[in-house]
């Protein structure tokens, strides 16, 4: 069995009108964030729990917004892909978490299918491609803090890129 990060329940903020959201795009709908590896650097330890997770230098936007993947799309392609398509090379860190945790911070997600502004634009996991939108609508101080909480999300989950898995 494939594990995942966590569903959220929805709650009544789930009907909040985000700037750049896509309302048809279901909270439950997971994405992969890929993190190059840089030595290491995209990763954490909290000093206080001792746990591993992303830092928030993992979550900085462009121009457009936070480049991730959707994972029902990449299971939609034919041949199905998985975390293992999102990385670029085998030193990349991917992370898994949920559409409405992203949501919960005020900050949408849109599809941005087979983007032209990257450096593989014809790789079939550009077919899943999406956007973290609204950090650049924020003030720098308020733009790290929302990073912070990004790298944070209750349902982040360091993926296993050939089996999709939690990695323990």
């Amino acid at each position: 069995m494939t594990t995942q990060p966590e569903q959220s329940e929805p709650d009544e903020d789930d009907d909040l009108d985000v700037p750049g959201d896509d309302p048809n795009i279901p909270g439950d709908d997971i994405l992969y964030r890929r993190l190059s590896y840089n030595d290491g650097a995209w990763v954490v330890e909290d000093p206080a729990s001792r746990e591993r997770r992303p830092s928030s230098g993992g979550f900085s936007h462009d121009t457009d917004g936070v480049s991730v993947f959707r994972r029902s799309l990449l299971l939609e392609h034919d041949p199905p892909l998985n975390a293992s398509d999102v990385g670029m090379t085998p030193e990349d860190i991917i992370v898994g978490f949920n559409v409405a945790d992203v949501r919960s911070l005020q900050l949408g997600v849109r599809n941005d299918l087979w983007p032209k502004d990257v450096i593989d634009p014809e790789h079939p996991r550009y077919c899943a491609h999406a956007l973290i939108t609204g950090l650049g609508q924020l003030g720098k101080s308020a733009r790290i803090k929302t990073q912070k909480k990004l790298a944070s999300l209750p349902s982040m989950k360091f993926l296993d890129e050939d089996t999709d898995r939690e990695r323990q």
